[in-house]
């Protein structure tokens, strides 16, 4: 409606995303009140159009989270070590292949613990969800979704592949605003669903969706810090961020299974 208005650039936000960029919006535990709030506002949304003569102070002095969320990231055709690879944001097509894969990533896991088969169920619920029985089949939920918190979704594809087994998605990875700039602190963001297919780890996959993640931050916001969560039990996870420079910064217990929260802190000059 407001493209028909004549606004050419349009921007969307969840309200908690927005407010974020203005106030502490972190929380100290699942249940505070800060929680709470975060949940309330996350219920709605925020709009701002603007017109073509806008200039980009005035966007992001208005809509500080529009520019990234509304960046396209770059087809990268990038080299592992066993062929080349293309990262790029989740279309539309692609969502379903990211849920199966991010299913089959902790299958083993979700047998043995129950808390991470919970983990799994609540993702494929929430952010990874995705409406079957719209019309609207190229919709992509899964990145409007990144996109409205702040941040996007990456997957890479792996070319030649029907020299392989056919698949299409090998690996994912979503990054979401969880703090904003403030008292001289740089933006932080979280990394989210970051799984690579099993049968091709190893194979510098991963290393390449983080590197395409940090080189968009970079580009956009400039200097950033970066959180991860994972099971302590996830050996290979905890070693693929100690290898590229994150460090552990806080380690809580869910359930029986202990969590390690791993940062790492970006500057640009």
């Amino acid at each position: 409606r407001l493209e028909k208005c004549g606004y050419e650039n349009v921007f969307g936000a969840l309200a908690g995303t927005a407010a974020s960029y203005f106030c502490n919006m972190s929380c100290s535990g699942p249940f505070d009140e800060h929680a709470a709030l975060t949940l309330h506002l996350n219920s709605y949304a925020l709009v701002a159009g603007f017109s073509l003569g806008s200039t980009v102070n005035m966007i992001r002095s208005i809509c500080p989270w529009a520019l990234l969320a509304s960046q396209e990231a770059p087809n990268r055709r990038m080299q592992t070590k066993n062929g080349w690879i293309r990262v790029h944001n989740i279309e539309g097509s692609q969502q379903q292949l990211v849920r199966q894969l991010f299913q089959e990533a902790y299958l083993t896991l979700s047998f043995k613990h129950q808390p991470i088969k919970r983990m799994v169920k609540n993702a494929l619920k929430t952010d990874l969800s995705v409406d079957a029985r719209s019309s609207q089949a190229t919709f992509c939920y899964i990145g409007n979704r990144y996109s409205l918190s702040g941040g996007f979704f990456l997957v890479a594809e792996e070319e030649n592949r029907e020299e392989t087994d056919g698949k299409s998605v090998v690996g994912c990875l979503g990054v979401r605003l969880s703090r904003s700039h403030r008292n001289g602190e740089p933006h932080t963001y979280e990394i989210n669903r970051f799984v690579v297919d099993s049968e091709r780890r190893g194979r510098g996959i991963g290393s390449a969706l983080l590197e395409v993640a940090q080189a968009r931050l970079s580009t956009m916001i400039g200097s950033y810090r970066m959180l991860a969560r994972t099971p302590t039990i996830m050996h290979s996870a905890n070693q693929f961020y100690r290898r590229n420079g994150f460090n552990l910064v806080h380690q809580e217990n869910v359930g029986q299974i202990q969590m390690n929260t791993y940062a790492l802190r970006m500057h640009t000059q």
